[in-house]
């Protein structure tokens, strides 16, 4: 008996140690399935199939586990170890099919359990029969009138419609000319020459050109930059704001916004009245933007002294420009102004542009110079100025004008002088005419045309009482 007791305690001992040795018991994990969403594009979605497509979304795996990632279109991968939680994939044009297509998003991790989320889209695809020069079927312009060339790369007989509301031209080289057309033929890869009119929006416009070639057909987009409005580009406050009276004067603003588009500011003078900036006295600093009016006939911006210099590269069609009483003003360049006929500015100015004042004599129709110094020339030879209609040279205690061949001078202001003899001799005749030669002291002789009568003409004023002598020649 106390034997078998020996024993089962013994037994007993045995398992009690056998079961203290695995105190801990391991239990498996379950794997859950991934999971992911295509964000883009949305269900249904219609897209162009002639540009690049940008597929994103996101994978999500709580064991962090993802093994397989495949994208795939109408059943064709396109890409595959895509990055997550988030993925962003572009796919070429070439890899994009016509019509309705399934864009498929499988994910499956490493336990061989998968998910997949499927959107639906439809691509048009449009042949590309015409490009830009980067290749793309579109080209960005600025909003100024420009000039750009496409590639039609059709090969065999094309057309080309163009929107006659785009202000598109086209060149033909065999007439070089720019002219306007709705419809473009030929035949073959060939390139075109276009160009593109300034933009009358403020905002961004987009150009479309349809084009056919047998069964294709295709799109190539003209994408203009949005047009500022031209008076804000001007610097000076005051400027601005005599401007912006000067474009409802001068008839600038057919549409009446009160803004002057790109295409505004191109319009030619001879389709509306001949325009300018009238700010004369309104103490100008700058005229830091009138280059934005390329056919800005006159500007006026007299007594200033604030103004140091004028920059009319940009205003090549200038005619008129009034700068007299402007002490500070150096360096005045017209040598671009060939159209110039009025010019009103300060001695030191006149002399500053001369000579090139010299070289449009021919048609230089009214000159006014004004502020004489005592150390400056004291004549003045406007001999060969044919047109010359209007001259102001008073109070410049000048000793000599010449006037040889000034046939048109009809409007002569030029007292305050110290001239010995005026010769007017060769002047034609007419009743309109106004001559001011009065608070000359030195005036001795004035020669006239052969049967001048002093009543026959508008004004003739001299000082009678310095026994001044009218001699015809």
């Amino acid at each position: 008996m106390k034997r078998l007791l020996y024993l089962l305690i013994g037994c007993s001992a045995v398992l009690w140690t056998s079961c203290s040795e695995d105190t801990t018991i391991q239990e498996e994990v379950p794997n859950t399935a991934p999971k992911c969403k295509i964000t883009a594009p949305a269900e249904g979605q219609i897209l162009d199939a002639n540009l690049p497509l940008t597929v994103k979304g996101w994978i999500e795996d709580a064991e962090n586990n993802v093994a397989v990632t495949r994208l795939s279109i109408g059943g064709q991968t396109v890409a595959e170890q895509l990055g997550y939680p988030n993925f962003e994939c572009t796919v070429e044009p070439a890899m994009l099919p016509r019509g309705l297509q399934a864009i498929d998003l499988y994910v499956e991790d490493a336990g061989g359990l998968h998910v997949q989320h499927r959107v639906n889209v439809i691509f048009e695809k449009e042949a590309r029969l015409m490009t830009g020069p980067s290749g793309e079927d579109r080209i960005a312009v600025g909003y100024w009138t420009e000039e750009c060339e496409v590639r039609v790369i059709a090969a065999g007989k094309w057309s080309v419609s163009l929107p006659t509301s785009g202000r598109i031209e086209t060149y033909d080289s065999a007439t070089d000319e720019w002219t306007k057309k709705s419809l473009l033929e030929g035949q073959g890869p060939t390139t075109v020459r276009l160009r593109v009119g300034a933009n009358d929006q403020f905002s961004d416009r987009t150009v479309e050109l349809q084009i056919a070639s047998g069964d294709e057909s295709g799109k190539f987009r003209i994408e203009q930059a949005a047009s500022p409005d031209m008076l804000e580009t001007i610097e000076d406050e005051m400027l601005r704001m005599a401007a912006g009276i000067s474009v409802v004067m001068y008839d600038m603003d057919p549409d009446e916004d009160g803004k002057i588009s790109a295409y505004e500011a191109e319009i030619e003078p001879n389709e509306r009245s001949a325009y300018g900036f009238d700010a004369g006295g309104w103490d100008v600093a700058s005229t830091k933007g009138i280059e934005n009016f390329p056919h800005l006939r006159h500007l006026d911006v007299n007594t200033t002294d604030k103004l140091t210099s004028i920059d009319l590269s940009g205003n090549l069609e200038l005619m008129s420009l009034h700068v007299h009483n402007c002490p500070n003003l150096k360096g005045l360049d017209l040598s671009k102004q060939s159209m110039l006929i009025e010019i009103g500015c300060d001695f030191t100015t006149l002399l500053d542009v001369w000579k090139q004042i010299e070289k449009l004599k021919g048609q230089m129709h009214t000159i006014g110079a004004f502020n004489r110094t005592a150390d400056q020339p004291s004549t003045l030879d406007f001999t060969g100025f044919s047109n010359l209609q209007r001259l102001y040279i008073n109070d410049n205690k000048l000793t000599e004008v010449k006037l040889g061949g000034c046939v048109n001078l009809w409007r002569f202001v030029a007292g305050g002088n110290s001239f010995a003899e005026i010769d007017l001799s060769e002047v034609d005749r007419y009743r309109d005419n106004d001559y001011f030669m009065d608070n000359n002291p030195n005036l001795k002789r004035i020669y006239v045309w052969k049967g001048f009568t002093l009543d026959y003409y508008n004004s003739f004023k001299y000082d009678e009482a310095n026994g001044v002598e009218i001699i015809e020649k």
